[in-house]
């Protein structure tokens, strides 16, 4: 081979090498950008899972919280003194805040006070509510007397055969005021 035809040769080749090569990094940016965007995706899929899961834990602590606090008073007072709202079908202000999905603030909710919002991170790994949770107990009808214990006769155990039902229904945000989730318990004490 002579030397006009390696001059020749080697021109050519030039510029196909930078193309393949140019092909190669649009093909790698492709791929990176796709994987970033993957990421972000589940990031973000990962802040929601995270806040739907602080709403969830901060509605059924208010609803234990409250359950504790309604077995305190009824213990304390054997039955006579619990502080519920009396259940009605077309109470509206308690169905605005049991079916409603956004925010409320309602007048009749009461706040559950319990969650320290501002320690709460520092246990939860840096999760903390938005909102205080809320809270509507009712007492429901068919409160009374148990048929077994109304006839006068005693089943001992110091029960005088009396049973009240109450319908607790706690709200809670998540870390964004956007989430909100509720839990709900019927919850029934004798005496």
């Amino acid at each position: 081979m002579d030397k006009s035809n390696r001059m020749r040769s080697r021109r050519e080749q030039r510029g196909g090498a930078l193309l393949v090569g140019m092909i190669l990094l649009v093909v790698s940016t492709m791929i990176a950008v796709v994987a970033m965007g993957s990421t972000v995706l589940q990031e973000r899929m990962t802040g929601a899972q995270r806040n739907d899961s602080l709403a969830h834990q901060g509605a059924e602590s208010a609803l234990r919280g409250a359950e504790r606090n309604m077995w305190d008073q009824y213990a304390a007072s054997d039955g006579l003194n619990v502080s519920a709202r009396a259940a009605g079908s077309l109470d509206e202000e308690v169905l605005e805040f049991r079916e409603n999905a956004g925010w409320l603030e309602p007048l009749i909710a009461s706040e559950y006070g319990d969650i320290d919002l501002d320690s709460l991170p520092n246990h939860s790994g840096s999760g903390r509510l938005a909102e205080q949770p809320r809270l509507v107990v009712e007492r429901l009808p068919g409160s009374g007397c148990l048929e077994a214990h109304c006839g006068g006769a005693t089943t001992g155990g110091g029960s005088v055969g009396m049973v009240d039902y109450f319908r607790i229904t706690a709200r809670s945000t998540g870390a964004d005021a956007r989430v909100i989730r509720s839990s709900e318990s019927t919850y029934a004490m004798g005496r």
